[in-house]
């Protein structure tokens, strides 16, 4: 390989590496604005304490927010942005799915494994204690 070759090469794996990049945080950051528009929906229709902030929700979400970027403005494209888009649901769900089971499955493994170590009886309990090393007891 020569000087040439070697330029060459590397730039090729930057522009395609830095591409797919590009391309993935494109897509993450769709998915985060119509998130964050689905959040904001769903707490107008459902919260709890929706009325305590009225028209001021927005404002109010970027205060205690506070980061930023994630702004007034960003809070209203987004809230419109899940409204004219809802099929993007799908595409998330397919996402999430890749990246983490949900959190009823993460809940029912974590259920399943406390139920399992619990002794069914008093005596089996017991019996557990017995066989175990003295040094343990």
């Amino acid at each position: 390989m020569k000087l040439p070759d070697l330029s060459s090469a590397i730039c090729q794996t930057h522009i395609a590496l830095q591409s797919s990049a590009l391309k993935a945080i494109n897509r993450n950051l769709t998915l985060r604005n119509w998130l964050i528009g689905f959040y904001i929906i769903e707490f107008e229709q459902r919260g709890e304490d929706r009325a305590q902030y009225g028209t001021n929700l927005l404002k109010t979400l970027e205060k205690q927010v506070n980061t930023r970027g994630l702004t007034e403005t960003l809070f209203k494209l987004s809230r419109q942005f899940y409204i004219i888009y809802p099929q993007i649901k799908d595409m998330i769900v397919n996402q999430l799915n890749t990246i983490r089971p949900t959190l009823s499955d993460e809940f029912n493994l974590q259920l399943s494994s406390t139920v399992l170590s619990i002794p069914a009886t008093k005596s089996q309990e017991l019996q557990n204690i017995k066989r175990k090393p003295k040094t343990l007891i």
